[in-house]
């Protein structure tokens, strides 16, 4: 084998120009392998930085009626699951908090997370300083602890190593650091399901729950997280939970209605994501399958041009294995110069996606070459070899060395004939670069029309952020007022500002929605009353949003009542249609007030849902509110002006998620965006790929056929029907090649029928558009060497052979 390997080595050699241009498409499509799999693998199948994480599982809790989906769970229910399950070896609970963190330094609004005390046990890690939380930490009336992630302890307290024992504060409660967690715990892990702004991402500071003593009122607190007892699956916990609300619900018949689901936590994790991953990797590898195509055409009239040195070394003594040895030998090579190459690209590669992927996307600070990624390049560069070089092995193999060593190769009708094999791999790349380019089209015409949704807003020219009035310099309605009102007073009056509202809520806004019974005076009752939407918003919402009125007026400027409900509500145009089907909403009653007007949708949830029923009341008494700013002066300069109002108001209120409005458009799309980019990429790549074989099978035959173009030409034939009848026979292949792969589009691009908006899977415009371009790029590449071939001289042709 290595006799083998040394002349391979020589032989690739001596031709440079094949031997670069076959590393260098090896490397690219292995390269980009690599990089979509180090994320795949960082993903779905790198191991947790849990103990046994195979075991860990979310517990779920739904209220389908209500359309309440992974809903918080009280302390109360968590405790009855606790005691009446036996699937788990540990049940914990963990929920997002918001913590005002003051001291030294500006103030900050952090990410936290309110935990059992079990919960590190649960997950099997311990704190890298100090301890973890014990279980009367839990009681109420507790002393306050909290542990640090070790983020927040290296960027806030600069790796105090004797931080265990100090204390931080949040308004006018401090709080004993306990411990600093370790660096690598990324938990939650994925997107957790919250009701709060700050939900998302990894905690900033852990605190222990404070459970409700029996007999009180108890409200809803965070999600169960549970470890399987071993030999306990997933599903049958699953059905066993189910037994368990049955018993909760005829315990606590104010709580029918209630579902759970119990999700592994790689489901959390990726479940999300998964689609995605797979798509792209389905793309990146037949972007490899062709770049493989075309290296086994290349190699395959590499082997046709090597017939007379086959016959000889035949003559000499050689057997077919150990000619089939030798071709194998360089393809083998090849795919080794190529997956070196291409591990040298997968590093700008990863670089590349991690700068791409979206905010939010799960581990994505794990994605890396790692053992796992370098054993499949090594697979897939050890698949290539075995796929480009089954070609010429397969033609050398069938090949008669017995005859004269002179005949050997002069036939051109007999190289016309061998053209079957090289036009079978043309058909199929045609095929594989078909699909992928509907896939890829479809995807696009989808996200334009994401693009072109009517928001029922205007997101240009607007600043939101967040602000939270949990301090207690605002511990009542009153309170909330007078601030807002001062606040609006005051950037209201800035320069270039032609609006400013609060709400309690934003479109694309992340977080649980309120939303209550809607009740018709005089028409609805308890039992047909429907859950729509609520958002609490100040008079200035509408106007500085641009959301248009349909009817009706605005809410009055004087503050909602004292017990903090508003006497005037406002429906959007959905409401309105399922309350007051063709009637006029405005100056009826329902239960939460006067209707005064009507509003155009907004899309809420995402760009690819529908706009849900919702009305609107006035006030400030929620604990969180987003401020938005319209303004006709550049976004940071805005940012500056109005971070500066708030502080001269409140200097202790700390501001964050300070966007504007098409940032959050943008982030809605980003995940879209990112998988339309990557597979818009491949699929160019692939075009390129498909027609750089096409050339070259068509460059190829033509040179064979030099002597028949010559004799065509001597005997009267024209220019033109030369380059047709060169073009006919190169666009054959290529014309099957769109038939197969169209019907193979019509199967496939039904898997990507759910990522799709407002365009369906066989899509007409998009299939046409797909075939003019593969066609036209196949014809320019059939159009190069047909050209040549009409210029051929008859005596050129004499001289060839």
């Amino acid at each position: 084998m290595n006799n083998d390997l040394r002349l391979a080595f020589r032989q690739l050699l001596k031709s440079p120009g094949f031997t670069a241009v076959a590393i260098l498409t090896l490397a690219l499509g292995i390269g980009a392998n690599t990089a979509i799999f180090s994320v795949i693998y960082a993903v779905l199948l790198r191991p947790l930085p849990f103990h046994e994480p195979n075991h860990l599982v979310w517990l779920y809790h739904n209220k389908p009626s209500r359309e309440w989906l992974q809903f918080p769970l009280s302390t109360q229910k968590y405790e009855f699951w606790k005691e009446h399950s036996h699937s788990f070896e540990q049940l914990g609970l963990a929920g997002p908090i918001d913590f005002h963190l003051g001291g030294d330094g500006p103030p900050e609004l952090l990410r936290g997370l309110k935990v059992t005390a079990n919960l590190n046990d649960l997950l099997g890690v311990q704190p890298l300083l100090g301890r973890s939380f014990r279980p009367e930490e839990n009681k109420p009336g507790a002393t306050r602890v909290a542990l640090l992630s070790h983020r927040l302890w290296q960027r806030r307290f600069a790796g105090d190593p004797n931080i265990v024992g100090h204390t931080i504060r949040q308004y006018d409660q401090t709080y004993t650091i306990i411990g600093v967690l370790p660096p690598q715990l990324k938990f939650p892990i994925g997107p957790m399901p919250a009701w709060r702004v700050l939900s998302t991402g990894e905690p900033d500071i852990w605190l222990p729950i404070s459970f409700i003593p029996p007999g009180e009122p108890d409200g809803e607190v965070g999600f169960a997280v549970a470890r399987l007892k071993s030999g306990v699956s997933a599903a049958q916990a699953q059905a066993e939970m189910v037994v368990v609300t049955q018993q909760h619900e005829r315990a606590y018949p104010s709580t029918e209605g209630w579902s759970v689901d119990v999700v592994p936590i790689r489901e959390q994790v990726a479940g999300r994501i998964r689609p995605v991953l797979i798509l792209l990797f389905g793309a990146v590898g037949s972007v490899l399958l062709i770049a493989c195509v075309n290296i086994a055409n290349l190699l395959l009239t590499r082997a046709m041009n090597r017939q007379k040195e086959f016959a000889i070394r035949a003559a000499l003594g050689a057997g077919r294995f150990q000619l089939v040895r030798q071709l194998l030998a360089e393809s083998i090579l090849l795919s080794g110069l190529g997956g070196f190459l291409g591990i040298l690209f997968a590093f700008c590669g990863i670089r590349a996606l991690t700068g791409l992927i979206p905010t939010g996307f799960p581990l994505i600070e794990v994605v890396q070459i790692n053992i796992g990624v370098l054993a499949f390049t090594f697979g897939v560069s050890l698949l290539a070899a075995l796929l480009f070089g089954l070609a010429p092995v397969w033609h050398v193999w069938r090949q008669n060395f017995g005859g004269s060593i002179q005949n050997v190769g002069q036939s051109s009708a007999g190289h016309l004939r061998r053209q079957g094999l090289r036009q079978v791999l043309v058909i199929g790349e045609v095929s594989l670069s078909l699909v992928l380019l509907i896939a890829a089209g479809l995807l696009v015409r989808s996200y334009s029309r994401l693009l072109d949704v009517d928001l029922g807003y205007k997101p240009e020219n607007l600043l939101v952020m967040n602000l939270s009035f949990a301090s207690p310099k605002y511990p009542t309605s009153e309170a909330k007022d007078a601030f807002v009102k001062t606040l609006l007073s005051r950037i209201e009056g800035l320069p270039g500002i032609s609006g400013a509202g609060f709400s309690f809520g934003m479109p694309l806004a992340k977080g649980i929605a309120i939303s209550k019974p809607f009740k018709v005076k005089g028409k609805t009752d308890d039992a047909s009353a429907v859950n729509v939407r609520i958002r609490i918003v100040s008079p200035g919402y509408f106007a500085a949003m641009g959301i248009p009125f349909r009817k009706g007026n605005n809410f009055s400027t004087t503050p909602p009542s004292t017990n903090g409900e508003s006497h005037e509500v406002i429906l959007n145009e959905s409401a309105a249609r399922r309350a007051f089907p063709g009637e006029n909403p405005i100056g009826q009653r329902c239960n939460f007030g006067e209707i005064i007007g009507i509003v155009g949708d907004t899309l809420d949830v995402g760009l690819d849902k529908c706009a849900e029923p919702q009305f609107y009341i006035s006030g400030y008494s929620a604990a969180e509110a987003f401020l938005i700013v319209r303004s006709s002066i550049a976004s940071d300069a805005l940012k500056s002006a109005v971070t500066k109002e708030i502080t001269l108001v409140d200097r202790d209120l700390p501001i964050h998620n300070l966007q504007t409005m098409e940032q959050m458009v943008g982030h809605s799309l980003a995940l879209r965006s990112f998988q339309t980019s990557l597979l818009a990429a491949f699929s160019v790549v692939a075009l390129l790929l498909t027609a750089i074989g096409i050339y070259g099978v068509i460059a190829y035959g033509v040179s064979q056929r030099t002597r028949e173009m010559g004799i065509r030409t001597a005997l009267g034939a024209q220019k033109k029907e030369i380059l047709q009848l060169v073009l006919r026979d190169g666009m054959k292949p290529v014309m099957a090649g769109v038939v197969i792969g169209t019907v193979a589009s019509l199967g496939l691009t039904r898997l990507v029928a759910n990522q799709l908006f407002g365009v369906t899977p066989t899509d007409p415009a998009t299939f046409a558009g797909v075939w003019m371009l593969l066609i036209a790029a196949a014809a320019f590449a059939c159009w190069m060497p047909a050209r040549r071939a009409a210029c051929v001289h008859p005596l050129q042709a004499l001289r060839h052979e």
